[in-house]
């Protein structure tokens, strides 16, 4: 019902999962435990993560393949949804210590994963990967391209040098030829105005995904004005022309071109809040 309603509403039906991760109440604990990753002494190996999830989906496993091919049919089928973003596999499918079957890498085990759920897709639907993306492209519509913010506030955004801004300079040449790029959520609610303005720009130039994660109706006026104004983005990754000065650029450059003209769009930032 749900993603009918989306859909009716003109706009694409999407869900987060976690595909690898396995609560310690599902049945197949129980009924299917070969199907779930075991250490080097047989016992069924436990995650990192205490959320939601105690046990791994071992997809080297022709059961645990079949059984991953039917969720994702579901999800798309069934459900009718149609982009998955998939979730949570550092610490999942990456971590599992001893696969079923010996002979494949991590990387291997990684993209068998991806297979199997872009053939139960197909490719009219819409795939965002959340892991080492280099291992699975060419099965992947779109990829995160910098680590999850714990709190979406500048420090996070533009401070470290796996922020935001570092990242959608650094990874900006691959957008649009081996993937979209998704520079995480954005969120206005706890910037300043020229903070917000500096933070939508910048994730406007990237080019890809803008995924809104603010509650709308806590924004103010001012803030759902900069959000609708990078609602879409142009497509097209900016450059970074000082990407090999400093370790946050702050000067991008992105060419516009139009029906009715072309011109140069330049963004220019100053990181530091003190200066």
């Amino acid at each position: 019902w749900l993603a009918a309603e989306i859909r009716r509403l003109g706009l694409c039906p999407g869900i987060w999962v976690a595909p690898y991760a396995i609560s310690e109440h599902a049945p197949m604990v129980q009924t299917h435990p070969e199907w779930l990753a075991h250490d080097a002494a047989g016992h069924l190996q436990t995650t990192a993560s205490t959320r939601g999830a105690k046990y791994i989906l071992d997809i080297t496993h022709p059961g645990a393949q079949q059984w991953l091919r039917h969720l994702i049919t579901t999800i798309v089928d069934v459900w009718g949804f149609d982009f998955i973003k998939i979730d949570f596999v550092e610490w999942t499918l990456l971590a599992i210590e001893r696969y079923y079957d010996p002979t494949l890498s991590r990387a291997q085990a990684y993209r068998l994963g991806t297979a199997i759920m872009r053939a139960a897709m197909g490719p009219q639907r819409h795939l965002l990967d959340c892991g080492p993306g280099a291992v699975t492209v060419g099965l992947i519509d779109s990829m995160r391209i910098e680590q999850d913010l714990p709190r979406p506030t500048w420090e996070h955004y533009v401070k470290h040098s796996s922020s935001t801004a570092p990242a959608v300079a650094k990874r900006y040449y691959f957008h649009r030829r081996m993937w979209t790029n998704d520079a995480d959520h954005l969120c206005l609610a706890l910037l300043t105005l020229p903070q917000a303005q500096a933070v939508a720009s910048l994730i406007a130039l990237s080019g890809g995904t803008v995924i809104s994660g603010d509650r709308l109706y806590d924004l103010d006026a001012a803030r759902l004005a900069i959000l609708s104004k990078v609602l879409p983005t142009y497509g097209e990754a900016a450059r970074p022309l000082d990407l090999f000065d400093k370790d946050r650029p702050e000067l991008f450059a992105l060419h516009i071109q139009k029906d009715f003209g072309s011109w140069w769009l330049l963004g220019y930032f100053n990181w530091d809040e003190e200066a």
